[in-house]
């Protein structure tokens, strides 16, 4: 007979270490209960109010007393490491010495402060890097020894060999160093399911390492490469001052894994959502498939056997990691994360790592609530300057001065508090290219495969765009292939095999010239931060002062996205035009069309 006792509790707080200044300024203990009474465990929350504004966590020791006896609480959600709140919870569990019968008992619990703990703003160089995303598999081959194909799979959705010796060669050829990269955002290199799972109608595999197995000894999947291989990839990159961030699934496994099979209570209920099935209103967890178990965030023990898990992909000297998808509902799971993080890689002499994010931000206000280095994530994807970028300077139905508009709100709103990655493509969306090449929209959802465009002007509008990209605020992110103008739709089109030779003329330059943006903006890092000002706008020019707010540097930026040349004016001076590196005589000045100076 299953018998369910309930356990009154006095409480009170005693500060030891921090008297002084003593942060939990009331605790109230809220339906403790044991509903194991066979197995004489007792359950319980507690609700307490704290007023530190200043500290991102406390660690504390909780004990109980019964009468005489004192007996220590056996877990604490989340290692014993609260979050200040006005109020918050924590949950614990108590298995006494001794039995200590039915019924009703007398108890308090008596909460230790330790010590206040603070998760370190993201380090200042962070804000000057520049990103390349890119999917392991697709892009590059250097060992076919570990190529794998899943029978039945088509050619698009199967793996296609690319793997982490490939990308360390290109490394070591100076492919990144060549276009300023210093930071590579790379898809999981987990272990995962090596098959294949239908979703919708499509069969496909796993060949961006989004299927976790949940190895918690952090193997590299055996289609991407070793352990090894991984290991000295990121010495290589580090030994070329570049940083690694990684693709990470906190969230969910594939069905296969063990954990779920032998741990269903760490698992929401099925309750499957996906792109053409979005949460229901008031629904904040599910599986995004039939084969993908979501993590029940609220359970006790998920946050550490996560953290754990992520810790020892820490240990290989990752400088940060990108979850999948997580609602903005799921911040408080998100914060106790960063903080064991944070204490994981300090016991290591790691350093703070980035916590980025996957997740599609659409409004303005979901920006603000999830891209916070203090509360939220500490990078995102502005998928709206995405957008408006497209819009403006490739496909051209939005006007220059509504882009202004949109830019001076956004930049408004992403504070050096968290970095704001800003590019044309990603891996959610269709191919830039494309959109210039007036192939499809860009607000588009166009399903199928896209040629890659021969004429010069469709690559000249993509490289207008990469200027604007790169002399404004933020941090320019580049989609692999992108530099390029690699062809594409959607999934599974958007993500071709990266090809480094037989380049078409106008690739060949496009890349060139974005190789000149970016080692531009390395020249003058005031870019990311200075104060802009418009100096004019027209239907398809526009030129603008970027001014270093700590200093006296400036630069002056032109732009035409027109089809014909047209006349700007600019200040009175003598300026060198650092894409050419020719001299510009200040006053009314010519830009031929699609193209852009960047002059001082």
């Amino acid at each position: 007979m299953h018998i369910r006792n309930f356990l009154t509790v006095a409480a009170f707080v005693v500060s030891t270490l921090l008297a002084e200044n003593p942060t939990i300024t009331m605790l109230n203990v809220e339906n403790v209960v044991a509903d194991t009474a066979s197995a004489k465990t007792w359950k319980g929350s507690v609700l307490f109010s704290c007023k530190d504004k200043e500290h991102d966590s406390l660690a504390v020791t909780l004990k109980i007393a019964v009468g005489t006896d004192t007996f220590s609480i056996d877990s604490i959600w989340g290692e014993k490491r609260l979050i200040p709140h006005d109020s918050a919870r924590i949950w614990f569990t108590f298995k006494p010495s001794k039995d200590l019968g039915s019924g009703t008992l007398n108890a308090k619990i008596k909460l230790t402060l330790n010590e206040h703990i603070t998760v370190p703003q993201l380090d200042s160089s962070w804000f000057n890097d520049i990103w390349y995303m890119l999917p392991i598999d697709r892009f590059n081959d250097g060992d076919i020894s570990n190529n794998v194909s899943i029978f039945g799979v088509s050619a698009a959705n199967n793996f296609t060999g690319g793997d982490i010796g490939g990308l360390l060669s290109k490394i070591m050829e100076g492919y990144f160093d060549n276009l300023g990269i210093t930071v590579l955002n790379i898809s999981s290199a987990c272990k995962n399911f090596i098959g294949s799972e239908t979703t919708g109608t499509v069969i496909t595999a796993d060949w961006k390492g989004e299927w976790p197995l949940y190895d918690t000894s952090a193997s590299v999947s055996a289609a991407f490469g070793t352990s090894s291989d991984f290991a000295n990839l990121i010495s290589e990159m580090h030994s070329n001052n570049m940083r690694l961030i990684m693709d990470y699934s906190a969230r969910q496994v594939h069905i296969s894994s063990p954990i779920y099979s032998s741990n269903p209570e760490f698992f929401t209920s099925k309750k499957i959502y996906g792109i053409d099935l979005p949460l229901p209103s008031g629904v904040t967890d599910g599986w995004f498939t039939s084969f993908l178990p979501a993590f029940n965030m609220s359970v006790d023990t998920v946050t550490e056997m996560t953290t754990f898990n992520l810790l020892k992909w820490l240990k290989y000297g990752i400088d940060g990691i990108r979850l999948d998808e997580f609602s903005a509902s799921s911040l408080t799971w998100l914060n106790q994360f960063k903080i064991e993080a944070q204490l994981q890689a300090k016991a290591c002499s790691l350093a703070r790592p980035l916590i980025s994010t996957r997740t599609m931000i659409t409004d303005i206000d979901a920006a603000k609530q999830i891209l916070n280095a203090k509360t939220g994530f500490d990078c995102a994807f502005d998928y709206l300057y995405r957008n408006q970028l497209c819009g403006t300077f490739l496909y051209g139905d939005i006007s220059i001065s509504d882009f202004i508009s949109h830019q001076n709100v956004s930049d408004s709103i992403y504070s050096l508090s968290g970095l704001k990655l800003r590019g044309l493509g990603n891996d959610f969306t269709s191919r830039a290219i494309n959109i210039s090449n007036r192939d499809f929209h860009y607000n588009s959802q166009p399903v199928g495969q896209f040629t890659q465009p021969t004429n010069s002007e469709a690559y000249e509008r993509m490289a207008v765009a990469f200027a604007v990209l790169f002399t404004g605020k933020g941090v320019p992110a580049i989609y692999y292939g992108d530099e390029i103008g690699l062809a594409g739709g959607l999934a599974p089109d958007n993500a071709k095999v990266m090809p480094f030779s037989n380049l078409s003329a106008h690739q060949s330059t496009l890349r060139e010239k974005v190789a000149k943006l970016s080692q531009i903006r390395r020249n003058f890092l005031f870019i990311a931060t200075g104060e802009r000002r418009t100096l004019s706008v027209s239907t398809d020019t526009w030129s603008y002062s970027i001014k270093d707010t700590g200093g006296s540097d400036s630069i002056i930026v032109a732009i035409n996205r027109g089809n014909a040349s047209s006349s700007i004016t600019l200040p009175v001076g003598s300026y060198t035009n650092y894409v050419s590196m020719q001299n510009v005589i200040g006053g009314v000045v010519n830009i031929p069309p699609r193209s852009y100076l960047i002059l001082k």
